[in-house]
């Protein structure tokens, strides 16, 4: 299966450093590196909030205190 993706030039721009440093084959074995890698924990430990506002500053993590 063939997949393709289009990716705006920043984050493009970060596509290529991350292949470089990596030593990666080409942009998709960049990214394929990072799924590999971190997809698990970004679902496992993304969470959205309807009531909290976006882009509203800091982030507070579950177990700090206000």
């Amino acid at each position: 299966m063939t997949t393709r993706i289009v990716l705006d030039s920043d984050i493009r721009s970060t596509v290529d450093q991350i292949q470089a440093v990596t030593k990666s084959p080409s942009p998709s074995h960049a990214i394929a590196l990072l799924v590999s890698r971190y997809g698990k924990h970004l679902i496992g430990t993304w969470e959205v909030d309807p009531e909290q506002p976006c882009c509203t500053g800091g982030v507070r993590l579950p177990d700090q205190k206000p």
